[in-house]
């Protein structure tokens, strides 16, 4: 029979088994709660989309009807219709076709309707419409020709890389853009891998304009978060996915990474970054050093120390 120090052991560990029982329901609780609050945040925001487009295309109807008529001038070769405003009621009257087009297409994202072919991601199933996505991609455009056993199927799958930056990827062929927020089975990607994950495939599909809205996105991320410690983790996937010849995701981080080089030289992550050598090193060392005079003097001298916010150099360019 166990001794009462014994006892009172197991009883004091029994309270330490629930209390971390009670930590871990709560955290669980909190993820739901959160993940609750941004599908309800996502619901939102695309009834306010289809209320602004409802709205606007209401306006444009609106204006349609107030141009005046056509006014009928003779001429000895014939009569010519001429509008006093005709060009702007045919502008308008295409805005608002154009605005009802890439709604009706958006819709039908993830929708089984008139649905002809199946991605699988990772498992998950995406029914998609080859008419709007080889339209757009001379890759799948390929894939779905009968030479292709995917393509003749007409099932594609892909099993690697990122499943939340291919969704992101097929969002975007319907909608024109991607969610930050995924609120599917996918595991997401972290906030500053999201979007180089999207630059890779959009340049594997041949998407330029999905490239460079992933840019777009990177470097408006990189405003707030190039504090951030996994901003050299999103310098290494950029330089370790991309071309050298691709420059637009390089420059991006590059960029960034200069108007802030002294702040990010006194950080450990980013020094140690530094050490590793390769394309980037090099890109932001030539960045640095070949930036304006008075760029340079400042992340050199001012504070009395080196580039990377170590002691002074004899050299002019710092700790380097």
């Amino acid at each position: 029979m166990p001794d009462k120090a014994e006892l009172k052991r197991r009883r004091a560990q029994s309270q330490r088994d629930k209390a971390r029982n009670r930590r871990e329901e709560e955290e669980v609780e909190r993820e739901e709660e959160e993940a609750r609050r941004r599908r309800a945040q996502s619901q939102r925001d695309k009834a306010r989309n289809r209320r602004e487009d409802e709205e606007r295309i209401t306006r444009i109807a609106r204006a349609i009807q107030q141009q005046p008529a056509l006014n009928y001038q003779p001429s000895q070769s014939a009569a010519v219709p001429v509008a006093q405003s005709s060009t702007i009621s045919l502008v308008a009257i295409m805005e608002a076709r154009s605005v009802k087009f890439m709604r009706d297409v958006a819709r039908m994202f993830n929708d089984t309707k008139y649905s002809d072919a199946t991605v699988v991601i990772h498992g998950k199933k995406l029914p998609v419409h080859k008419s709007v996505i080889c339209t757009q991609s001379e890759y799948f455009e390929k894939t779905f020709q009968d030479a292709f056993i995917e393509g003749s199927s007409g099932v594609l799958t892909f099993d690697s890389d990122s499943g939340a930056a291919y969704w992101r990827v097929f969002e975007y062929l319907y909608t024109g853009d991607y969610s930050d927020d995924l609120s599917h089975a996918f595991e997401d990607d972290p906030a500053l891998l999201k979007e180089p994950r999207v630059y890779v495939l959009a340049n594997m599909f041949f998407l330029e304009d999905l490239k460079a809205l992933a840019t777009a996105k990177l470097q408006q991320k990189l405003q707030n978060l190039w504090t951030d410690d996994s901003f050299p983790d999103c310098i290494r996937e950029i330089f370790a996915t991309t071309l050298d010849s691709d420059h637009a995701m390089r420059s991006a981080v590059v960029e960034v990474a200069e108007a802030h080089v002294k702040e990010l030289g006194r950080k450990s992550v980013f020094k140690d970054l530094i050490r590793e050598g390769g394309d980037f090193a090099v890109q932001y060392f030539e960045s640095v050093v070949f930036s304006a005079p008075s760029v340079v003097s400042s992340a050199l001298g001012q504070t009395g120390g080196g580039l990377f916010g170590g002691p002074p150099r004899a050299s002019r360019f710092g700790a380097f």
